[in-house]
């Protein structure tokens, strides 16, 4: 070396790496923190879904009758749903298939849904002048 780097060397404090960057207390304080409240939820969610659970099976298990003491103000749930919309579905069949009376009194009767479309077509529809 020659003098002048000599002289600039010997003038610098000691330097060597950083010993310390960041307060590693802090963030294990905070890190820790963060793990008991999420432990603190997942305990009260898994309560909860028990609690939700237990509620479910009860209200499932209740037999028709009780279903049938409910107070006037509660709403009245299907019990088999797929076997209401299937005998739904038949009743419309039904009416859009056959002939029959909508009211006798009246003379008002229902015709197929198939005749109606044949008839329609047969009469036409009302078309007005300028068109």
């Amino acid at each position: 070396m020659d003098n002048r780097q000599q002289a600039n060397h010997s003038n610098q404090p000691h330097t060597a790496h950083e010993t310390h960057d960041i307060p590693v207390k802090p963030i294990v304080w905070t890190l820790a923190g963060l793990g008991v409240f999420l432990a603190i939820v997942m305990v009260v969610f898994a309560i909860w879904f028990r609690a939700e659970e237990a509620k479910r099976v009860a209200i499932e298990g209740a037999s028709t009758q009780q279903m049938t003491e409910l107070p006037e103000n509660t709403p009245r749930l299907q019990s088999q749903p797929a076997a209401d919309l299937q005998t739904m579905r038949a009743h419309e069949r039904e009416m859009l298939t056959t002939y029959g009376w909508v009211d006798k009194d009246a003379s008002i009767g229902r015709i197929p849904i198939d005749r109606a479309m044949d008839l329609a077509l047969e009469q036409g529809y009302p078309v007005r002048e300028g068109q």
